[in-house]
């Protein structure tokens, strides 16, 4: 049985078998054969082929082919004259293009085949085109004037055109993609593979300043084309659906090796697909890594209409150069999901150092309904970091409903080793939510006993950090109706491990937030503990936090906090809010150790509550000794509210510099006051040890009963019975009827009048209520709002409800025995 008679489905299984194994397909199955219809024509040497002929149409060649496929270790070679800079070539045939030898072309060309079966390329497949590979299972190529090169409805004598390829038009039923070769391409070329159904399996793509293209699509629709730098460029907005892109230990490089000078940039990637998904140490990379360049980085975009997925994968743009000025290229990805997971990671880095003035690029994310960031025991983030430049690291920006952040899973930016940009900014808007949670712990470091290395937790984290870094930390911004940072999850802008940068500031806009959890932690502090002298230069105020929003709630050991460690200064904490809760050890901070505390406002509408040993401090700590005066403390609510043998505390106190101002506007302060030192009791304190004390001012301001008063009408009172007695078993029983206003209102606050009370003994019919026992129906306490309050003797406050009358039950009623109705 010839190849030419095997039915179409049976041989793609077959080959797609054969392929899995290593060869490909034997020699008997390799077919290059010209279907009659423009002229092309092919001799054959064994396993190597020559292709003539065809229909030249200006710089255009024609081929077309009922069977197109390639040996192991075969070759086709196109005689192209060198006038003809663009080959195109289509399969007519039943049969798919197995290709696992060489293909070349006598002149540089760009290279189109479209074979609607489907497309194979084995491990031993090579391009020597000198021109970009366009590799298609679509029916068809679209040129500009219009005409159509059709590999489904073939005509005996087409009407060849010497315009541009526009589009590639696909079928409902078009063929798959199987890519398991590791071919490189000429430097600014273009590889690209549309197909319905793409897969790469441990292969490489490598085109030097040049495009990666894959597309998995689902037809009908037209895929399309328009020449740029570099090669080509598709286009989907005619594509109404798609199918899935899988790379499993796949290589994806728009680079290949370092080269002394690079005059072209770095090349773009682009994937779309229904899921795409990266597997098995997967790389997609755009990367700069000449000595010298001054070009900019190629982006790196990803569009699924369903979910990415990054599994042990990675997507990295970056250049690399000593003396680089360019810029690193961006990342775009859209898609319904997104998740990274297992040591995967999305970067964008910069490096220069005799020129440092590159900047990273920027990451960009719109993931509609959930962005995942899964470390499952392993580091796996988001980050933009820049390294000895001053052009900074790039901007993180995402937009999606859930952000989900756990076991080690971060979005990160940084500036590092001497940079003096400053860290990109990070900003995420989450119409859902945004929980932080876990921390890892890598047992390889901690085995070298060097425990905050070994630690990772998982966050949002904008570092300025390494000796010789003077570069600023990123903003972090985040807006969300729900924020929940737990079990050691951070937010974090600082300054660590010898920089001498000022630490970011963070900003965070939500409904309600959450931090829970001993080292749960919103932190913008400023580390110099590493240093050992002071620099010049050095800032002046740490980092700061600021939130907006409805209810924050702290609790567990959890802490906000603006610090400054060593010789940094401590920054400021503003709270703007609705209720603010601190619980169980909470903290807000901004304390530090030899320079000022910095400065905590909080406002709050309603209440501040203060439980179970929380710290609000903007002191210098005792332990340090440092010259620094404590911070300032202002706090406006309507109440304040602590429990006295709780010792929560609000402390602005000093060592030997002077001790803080606190200042608090409230109507109501319960629970806690000022004392001159710190007890076990709830304190207010602003104290020193060598030095001057500071201020407390408690601000209550009087209410005036005059104001905004309002006229209440009067309203029905609503009676109830207050006592009754047992139904009788007797034909003739007693029965209770009321009329008019007696009675007792149930709530007497709610009706605003004095009950009238009626007390006239009724009389009883012993013959017909046998029982002589009275049952008093038992009734709750009505709790009510307080209406005032005064002050006692010792400075105690006690809450008082004013009384707007009462119902008595006359001590002289008697059972119903013996009375009359």
């Amino acid at each position: 049985m010839s190849a030419m008679s095997i039915p179409r489905d049976i041989l793609s299984h077959l080959c797609l078998l054969l392929g899995a194994g290593g060869a490909l397909a034997p020699a008997g199955f390799a077919q290059v054969v010209s279907d009659n219809t423009v002229s092309t024509q092919v001799s054959r040497n064994g396993l190597n082929f020559v292709v003539d002929g065809g229909t030249i149409a200006g710089r255009n060649q024609f081929h077309s082919f009922s069977a197109f496929s390639i040996p192991t270790q075969g070759s086709v070679l196109f005689n192209n004259p060198a006038v003809v800079n663009r080959i195109i070539s289509r399969v007519t045939g039943n049969s798919l293009s197995a290709i696992d030898g060489v293909l070349a072309t006598a002149n540089p060309s760009d290279f189109f085949l479209i074979n609607p079966n489907g497309i194979i390329f084995g491990p031993n497949a090579t391009l020597n085109i000198g021109g970009s590979f366009i590799g298609s299972t679509a029916e068809a190529v679209q040129f500009a004037d219009g005409t159509v090169f059709s590999a489904r409805e073939p005509q005996a004598q087409p009407l060849l055109t010497v315009s541009t390829p526009i589009g590639l038009q696909f079928g409902a039923n078009a063929g798959s993609i199987v890519y398991r070769s590791q071919i490189e391409l000429a430097p600014e070329k273009t590889m690209a593979l549309v197909g319905q159904g793409v897969r790469l399996e441990n292969s490489k793509i490598a085109t030097p300043g040049g495009r990666v293209e894959l597309g998995s699509v689902q037809g009908p629709g037209q895929v399309g084309l328009k020449p740029a730098p570099g090669g080509w460029v598709l286009s989907y907005s005619e594509m109404p659906a798609f199918s899935d892109l899988t790379l499993i230990g796949a290589d994806i490089f728009t680079f290949e090796g370092a080269n002394i000078f690079t005059p072209f940039a770095s090349g773009g990637i682009q994937l779309q697909g229904k899921n795409i998904n990266l597997l098995d140490n997967s790389r997609v990379a755009s990367l700069n890594p000449s000595v010298i360049s001054d070009q900019p980085g190629g982006s790196i975009q990803l569009s699924a209409t369903d979910t990415i997925l990054l599994d042990r994968s990675i997507i990295i743009s970056g250049t690399f150069s000593p003396f680089e000025t360019g810029r690193a290229g961006d990342i775009d990805i859209q898609s319904r999901r997104l998740v990274v997971r297992d040591g995967s990671s999305i970067d964008a880095l910069t490096q220069g150092i005799f020129e440092p003035s590159a900047r990273g690029g920027d990451i960009t994310i719109d993931a509609s309904e959930s962005v995942e960031v899964l470390g499952e025991g392993r580091i796996t983030r988001i980050a933009s970091e820049a390294f000895t430049s001053d052009g900074g690291a790039g901007n993180i920006t995402i937009r999606t409903g859930r952000l989900r952040l756990e076991g080690g899973g971060q979005i990160a930016t940084s500036t590092r080793i001497g940079s003096s940009g400053d860290g990109g900014q990070i900003s995420v808007t989450a119409t859902e939510s945004i929980r932080i949670r876990d921390r890892i712990i890598d047992p390889l470091i901690l085995a070298n006993f060097d425990l905050e290395s070994a630690i990772t937790p998982s966050g949002i984290l904008s570092e300025s950090r390494d000796p010789g870094t003077t570069g600023s930390g990123g903003i972090i911004r985040l807006n969300t109706p729900y924020l929940l940072v737990e079990n050691k999850g951070v937010i974090s802008a600082r300054t660590r491990d010898g920089s001498i940068g000022q630490p970011g500031s963070i900003f965070i806009n939500a409904d309600r937030a959450e931090i829970r959890g001993s080292e749960s932690l919103i932190s913008a502090d400023f580390d110099l503990s590493s240093l050992t002298s002071t620099p010049p230069n050095l800032p002046t105020q740490g980092g700061n936090i600021t939130f907006t929003g409805g209810e924050l709630r702290v609790r567990n050991g959890a802490a906000l906090s603006v610090s400054g460690q060593g010789q940094g200064t401590a920054g400021d904490l503003r709270v703007n809010a609705r209720q603010i809760t601190l619980d169980n050890r909470a903290k807000l901070l901004a304390e530090s150790d030899s320079g000022d505390g910095g400065n905590i406002y909080l406002r709050a509408e309603d209440l501040i509550l203060l439980r179970r040993g929380s710290l609000i401090s903007t002191s210098v700590r005792p332990e340090s000794m440092g010259g620094g005066s404590g911070g300032n403390i202002d706090i406006k609510t309507q109440i304040l509210l602590a429990f006295p043998t709780e010792n929560s505390d609000i402390r602005t106190d000093a060592f030997t510099g002077d001790g803080g101002r606190v200042t608090i506007t409230a109507r109501n302060v319960f629970g806690i006051q000022f004392r001159e030192q710190p007890t076990p009791l709830s304190d207010i304190t602003a104290s020193s040890t060598f030095g001057l004390a500071g201020t407390v001012e408690i601000n209550t301001p009087e209410v005036d009963p005059s104001v905004d008063l309002i006229d209440v009408p009067e309203v029905e009172a609503v009676p109830v019975i207050a006592q009754g007695c047992n139904a009788a078993t007797q034909s003739a029983t007693s029965s209770f009827v009321n009329v008019g206003r007696g009675g007792i209102s149930p709530r007497a606050v709610q009706s605003g009048l004095l009950p009238w009370q009626d007390l006239r003994l009724f009389s009883t019919r012993a013959a017909t209520v046998p029982s002589t026992e009275a049952q008093t129906i038992a009734r709750a306490p009505d709790l009510i709002e307080a209406q005032g309050w005064v002050r006692q003797a010792d400075g105690a406050v006690m809450l008082t409800a004013t009384a707007l009358g009462t119902v008595d039950i006359d001590p002289a009623s008697t059972p119903c025995q013996g009375q009359e109705l």
